[in-house]
């Protein structure tokens, strides 16, 4: 005798954004067994008794054969609870219980609970913005979404399973913008006093956070370094529509927003020193993405830096330079993004005081034994060292968290605008090859890679932008210049 068989579509959020799930049900006669096939989840086979349970409530019957429900694709791992409602209609559709006449391209998301009722709240939004649906396709939801912005489409709202019995109407939503907060849940300062030194600290911060300059903050203990990273934390604007768009054109929205799409910050990824270094650039199998990866479009802060293993640090040398990570395994291969800022943080030798009001008694080898890890490519790049060091200066520099946050947007915005200008020509504003040899011979400076030369130009547009100029001007030169050199003395000693 043939099987009664039925096939419905829903939805799984996985690692690239939302795919759709082949949710096959066969019936035959038979001992009553229910077998869920397709790489579900210990979590996604309690569902079974759940489902049986709801229909029987709902005043449906439970079919007292053999169940087979098959997950299609098999090498996607199911982990979710929002296929009980495609399940429980695939069985209804397949026995001829109800009146199942949904369009032809209808998706059906939600869970149930013992009652029949559906379940889904905002944690189903991901689900809807992460997956580009097309004008014919029509969504099952749970009513309780009926409230929520949602993108533009048809819907089906749902009650319970007794819905089932009755032609459900189909709804036709607006065209809705992406619902992410403007706020997030970054720490807030407010306001400040900080010393001269720390402010001028703070302010090449904010320029290397604004062209993602890859930075070093090296100081004595207590002076304020982790400080200053998480002030720069806060000050970090949101992310840009065409930002946006990128990230779902490419499907990694999944790893941007939170549940509910309430995440709109930059993100600021502090890991500790601890990690590993899959953990710090991805891998494993699945292939899972690393700090370096979560970090995209934000900030990466390394403090202790020289706590790190050596492995660790060396393996970001190609994330810094490529802006992307190659990550292959046998199961596959896949391309992450991470193009962030590298923020590391560390003292000056072992025991903190070199530099300092209190005297060093580390010697020049122990020096050299505590950089050790830092190896020369990765110095090279390091686009800027940022110094502070212990002084009798006063805190008496009020800052304003808004000044210094308006001030960073507005030097964004104008890169922004400038990038979409200069998007379709190429950049002019050069800085030109006899000035900067005049400047390496003057301050007897050979050892300036291809690379610091690369960043020295791109910090001085980065300076320009930060000061509002469209241009290159002079003393944004000698700006960048300083900054780049400020760390010489600390490549003398390694």
């Amino acid at each position: 005798m043939f099987p009664q068989l039925a096939e419905v579509t829903s939805l799984h959020l996985e690692k690239r954004g939302a795919s759709p799930i082949q949710v096959e049900i066969g019936i035959k006669k038979g001992l009553p067994l229910f077998h869920l096939l397709g790489n579900a989840s210990q979590g996604m086979k309690e569902s079974k008794d759940r489902i049986r349970i709801a229909m029987e409530a709902s005043g449906f019957s439970f079919p007292m054969d053999t169940i087979v429900v098959n997950l299609s694709p098999s090498h996607l791992a199911k982990k979710c609870a929002f296929l009980d409602l495609a399940i429980a209609i695939g069985i209804l559709k397949a026995t001829g219980q109800a009146n199942c006449s949904f369009p032809e391209n209808t998706i059906i998301l939600g869970s149930l609970g013992l009652n029949g009722k559906l379940q889904g709240g905002r944690d189903l939004l991901p689900l809807l913005w992460f997956r580009h649906f097309s004008p014919s396709d029509t969504v099952i939801l749970p009513s309780s979404l009926r409230g929520e912005i949602i993108p533009q489409g048809n819907y089906i709202f749902l009650e319970s399973l007794n819905d089932l019995s009755f032609p459900a109407p189909v709804e036709t939503t607006k065209e809705n913008k992406l619902p992410v907060a403007e706020g997030g849940s970054q720490e807030s300062w407010d306001s400040a006093f900080l010393s001269d030194s720390q402010m001028r600290a703070l302010n090449q911060l904010c320029i290397a956070a604004l062209g993602r300059h890859h930075t070093l903050l090296i100081g004595n203990p207590g002076e304020g370094k982790t400080m200053l990273a998480k002030m720069v934390r806060s000050l970090l604007p949101d992310w840009t529509k065409e930002e946006v768009e990128s990230i779902f054109k490419e499907n990694l929205s999944s790893h941007f927003f939170g549940k509910g799409l309430e995440m709109s910050k930059r993100p600021f990824r502090s890991p500790h020193h601890t990690c590993t270094e899959q953990s710090l650039v991805g891998g494993g199998t699945p292939i899972q993405w690393g700090e370096v990866s979560l970090a995209h479009g934000g900030v990466l802060f390394l403090d202790e830096l020289g706590e790190f293993k050596e492995r660790s640090i060396e393996s970001l040398r190609e994330p810094m330079e490529e802006k992307t990570i190659h990550i292959t395994r046998v199961n596959g291969k896949e391309i992450l993004p991470a193009d962030c800022m590298i923020l590391g943080a560390m003292n000056p030798c072992p025991c903190g005081n070199y530099g300092g009001t209190i005297q060093c008694h580390c010697s020049l080898l122990q020096m050299r034994t505590y950089y050790k890890k830092l190896s020369g490519p990765f110095w090279d790049r390091i686009c800027l060292v940022v110094s502070l060091f212990a002084n009798e200066e006063k805190r008496k520099v009020l800052i304003k968290e808004n000044e210094m946050k308006q001030r960073l947007n507005a030097g964004f915005q104008f890169r922004q605008k400038r990038l979409a200008k200069e998007k379709y020509k190429k950049e002019t504003n050069f800085i030109r090859e006899d000035l900067l040899e005049d400047y390496l011979k003057k301050n007897k400076i050979n050892n300036f890679s291809f690379r610091k030369r690369r960043d020295w130009m791109s910090l001085s547009r980065t300076i320009a932008d930060w000061n509002l100029s469209s241009e290159i001007e002079g003393k944004h030169f000698l700006e960048a210049f300083e900054m780049i050199s400020s760390g010489n003395w600390l490549q003398k000693n390694c």
